[in-house]
């Protein structure tokens, strides 16, 4: 397949056209956040898409409610009795799905208007680009608009959701950053990534924490791009499967595993590379000003 750019939309062998799309979310429980995470894909669906939802375990009433959620609609559901963790059913999913594009999705996200078309136009934009992700309000290095560690930026007041996505479209000079380490929330993966370098790690990373991180060195080390859509903004509530500091500590045994796997300069230099980014440093700061203007 030849994918090229022309004024903002995708161009499949000379013909206007947006490849196959397939959407995974791994749900476990946290159910009022699911129902605000599928409410959005829907509510701001412009494209066409698949979507494979993973049950991991969830209680009765997010069982039912998936149960009833799929009726009448092209989605599949895969259930687990019990929980097998993030990671396992993360391949499950990517297993199951048959986009050219795959994007794994939290559950604990939501989404903005035209935020597939923008994710597709970052990872089109050279042959050898493989996995982006967006900006967001709580997404590591690519938080705004004030970025520290495990920040949860919460939306100005007065400022919506869409409000804000307009904003950051309107700063971004598209400039697609490129990253070594692209944040897991997220994630649009050329399916050509996966034939080539396979799926996510889960014998080392079963519950998840390192996993994106693990994949995005392998496939950097394979040759691909990683980027971010800078004029993409998503919202991320977190997670409410963990505490933060459960997170914390699931996040530094990740961190050790990794070095583990690919040497701890290895790792350092990504990390460093990633949370110096300018283009992100500067997107920041143009988002800052134009927020200040709301004030």
């Amino acid at each position: 397949m030849i994918f090229q750019r022309k004024g903002g939309e995708i161009v499949l062998n000379n013909k206007v056209k947006y490849p196959q799309i397939s959407i995974i979310i791994c749900i476990h429980n946290a159910l009022e956040d699911v129902k605000e995470c599928l409410r959005s894909l829907y509510a701001k669906k412009t494209i066409d898409f698949d979507l494979v939802i993973v049950d991991d375990g969830s209680n009765k009433e997010t069982k039912k409610f998936l149960s009833e959620f799929i009726k009448n609609k092209p989605v599949r559901l895969i259930t687990h009795k019990e929980s097998k963790g993030y990671t396992v059913s993360a391949n499950e999913g990517l297993k199951a799905a048959g986009g050219e594009f795959l994007l794994l999705l939290n559950s604990d996200t939501i989404v903005t208007k035209g935020w597939l078309e923008k994710l597709i136009e970052c990872i089109t934009t050279t042959p050898k680009t493989g996995i982006v992700g967006p900006l967001s309000n709580s997404a590591g290095w690519q938080t705004v608009p004030d970025m520290k560690n495990w920040l949860t930026n919460k939306l100005p007041k007065g400022i919506d959701l869409e409000t804000m996505s307009s904003i950051v479209q309107s700063v971004s000079l598209k400039k697609f950053p490129k990253v070594p380490l692209v944040n897991g929330f997220c994630f649009m993966i050329k399916r050509e990534v996966i034939h080539k370098i396979g799926y996510l790690d889960e014998a080392r990373f079963p519950i998840g924490y390192g996993e994106e991180d693990d994949y995005c060195i392998r496939a950097v080390k394979a040759g691909y791009v990683l980027r971010i859509a800078d004029h993409c903004y998503i919202y991320h509530k977190k997670s409410k499967s963990f505490t933060l500091e459960r997170r914390k500590q699931i996040s530094r045994r990740a961190g050790h595993i990794l070095k583990q796997k690919h040497g701890a300069s290895v790792v350092a230099e990504y990390v460093k590379k990633t949370r110096n980014n300018k283009d992100i440093s500067m997107m920041r700061q143009r988002i800052k000003s134009k927020l200040d203007k709301y004030k």
